[in-house]
């Protein structure tokens, strides 16, 4: 019962400090990610013992900015995940992050806006996947990938929203059906492109798996 009501948009004051207390973690996580929480309230669970309040809380929109620069530096992978994550962690701090001794935390930085263009193509040699997938990647890189033989790159390109209309027109004759159905569901495809790729999908091109590296 506690744990529904730390997630009440409308808690007094009163009601989220005694939460903020409370003595079980699911509640704690629970109201650390409640929109509605003040700067004041995130940055102490923030600093929460357990692990997953403080990831709670590292996702949280009120997280205050010197809050996340230390967040970026807990010991646990999950919580400097969230932080490589969030689109708000200055560009300084993902880009530290995209040298995490955990692989996961690096990649996530790497895919996140937040990371600066000159280190997304140093980036592109370890870590293609989450480069081509970020928003923020290069025109020329993403260009440049459209054709890679590596039909999971051309994939990943091919839903990236700042992939530009010729590639992904281009792209919408692909053999492959993981670029076409990304073709297909990219909100930026122009129509024809979009309606070309999921005709190819339902009549000339079987289905072909996902490699578990697009899966990152």
């Amino acid at each position: 019962m506690r744990t529904a009501v730390a997630a009440n948009p409308s808690l007094s004051a009163n009601a989220i400090d005694l939460l903020a207390h409370d003595p079980e973690t699911l509640v704690r996580v629970e109201l650390a990610a409640n929109g509605a929480l003040g700067p004041d309230v995130v940055r102490s669970l923030a600093f929460d013992p357990q692990v997953d309040v403080r990831t709670a809380a590292a996702h949280h929109p009120a997280l205050p900015a010197e809050v996340r620069v230390r967040l970026a530096a807990d010991a646990a992978a999950c919580v400097r995940g969230a932080v490589a994550a969030d689109p708000a962690s200055t560009s300084e701090v993902v880009l530290r992050l995209t040298h995490d001794d955990d692989p996961a935390v690096s990649r996530t930085a790497a895919a996140n806006p937040a990371c600066p263009a000159a280190a997304l193509e140093v980036l592109l040699a370890d870590m293609p996947y989450a480069v081509l997938a970020n928003p923020a990647a290069p025109v020329a890189l993403l260009v440049d990938a459209a054709t890679s033989v590596d039909g999971g790159l051309r994939a990943v390109v091919a839903a990236n929203p700042s992939t530009p209309s010729r590639v992904l027109s281009a792209l919408a004759r692909d053999p492959d059906s993981r670029v076409l159905r990304a073709v297909a569901t990219n909100p930026g495809s122009p129509a024809p492109a979009r309606r070309r790729a999921e005709k190819r999908m339902m009549t000339d091109v079987g289905e072909v798996p996902a490699p578990e590296s697009v899966l990152w």
